[in-house]
């Protein structure tokens, strides 16, 4: 999990998700809540080999540039959702077309923009 967050973990803990690690600046331990920690993205990458991680990040430019970092690793972002998402959410938008032409709301896999087609239906 990128970012010590205390309720990310508990609502991944509660959708069944694995944590295996967290990596987070500020951390000067070497765990977080009964987990590894880590202050470098890298070296959580190069020692617990995840298959996905979880953004608990809310400042939205580090968020993409952490995200950017783990999907360069090939490591997928993943979403948790506890409960029901509408049609009209911008998380539904971005699902269906790669993410708004303005940069609020992206794929979640980490993959480039969308098309400009694509891009004009989330408009």
């Amino acid at each position: 999990m990128a970012g010590a967050v205390f309720e990310m973990l508990a609502l991944a803990r509660a959708l069944s998700r694995e944590v295996v690690g967290v990596v987070d600046p500020t951390l000067s331990r070497r765990e977080w809540r009964g987990l590894p920690g880590f202050a470098l993205d890298d070296e959580a990458i190069a020692t617990l080999a995840p298959d996905a991680v979880i953004l608990a990040i809310d400042e939205p430019g580090v968020r993409a540039r952490v995200q950017r970092r783990y999907v360069a690793a090939g490591v997928p972002a993943v979403d948790l959702i506890a409960g029901t998402i509408g049609d009209g959410t911008t998380w539904r938008k971005a699902q269906r077309c790669g993410g708004c032409p303005r940069g609020r709301a992206g794929p979640t896999d980490g993959s480039s923009a969308a098309s400009p087609a694509s891009r004009r239906r989330c408009a």
